[in-house]
């Protein structure tokens, strides 16, 4: 798969060189406050490897890109989809930056790029993003690319010794 490119980034499909900075992100306390515990070692590579398969739209497991600026091959995120029980015109996203990175809109160029991938290049009619309701900066990422919060599940996320409430946003494709 060719990779996609924004204005500032190349996202290149997940590749078995990028397993340190994966294991990195997801064992950092700062980004992982909003997403999961922090597993075990073992446990993050199986789901690394889960992620390395090849990809066709409808597939099980996820397509994954690493992010990095043109000519520069430091990592500075992540971001993929996956389809859920809803078939293959439906597809989560979900992404994650490096803390150096964070707040110099890493997260929504890539996220631009990939829904522009998934509606040109995939039967994908809908993308979805459910993030922890105290996770405001992610939802500010979703707004500026369309997304709209289209509903609010209470408490239905336990971590870290709470319960939060989920909020789920959704991008249809136009036309």
């Amino acid at each position: 798969m060719e990779p996609l490119l924004t204005p500032r980034f190349t996202l290149t499909r997940l590749a078995e060189h990028d397993w340190p900075f994966f294991l990195q992100l997801r064992q950092d306390a700062g980004i992982m406050r909003y997403m999961s515990e922090i597993a075990p070692a073992e446990a993050i590579r199986a789901q690394f490897e889960h992620r390395l398969q090849p990809w066709v739209p409808g597939a099980a497991h996820p397509l994954d890109f690493i992010i990095r600026a043109h000519g520069d091959d430091t990592p500075l995120g992540h971001i993929g989809l996956r389809h859920g029980e809803q078939g293959p015109d439906v597809a989560e996203v979900g992404y994650t930056v490096a803390v150096a990175a964070q707040g110099r809109g890493v997260a929504g160029e890539a996220l631009r790029a990939l829904c522009e991938f998934a509606f040109r290049h995939t039967p994908i009619q809908l993308l979805k993003a459910v993030i922890v309701a105290e996770n405001s900066a992610s939802g500010r990422v979703l707004e500026k690319n369309g997304f709209r919060r289209t509903a609010v599940i209470k408490e239905s996320y336990p971590l870290h010794g709470r319960v939060y409430d989920d909020w789920v946003y959704q991008l249809a494709r136009e036309g």
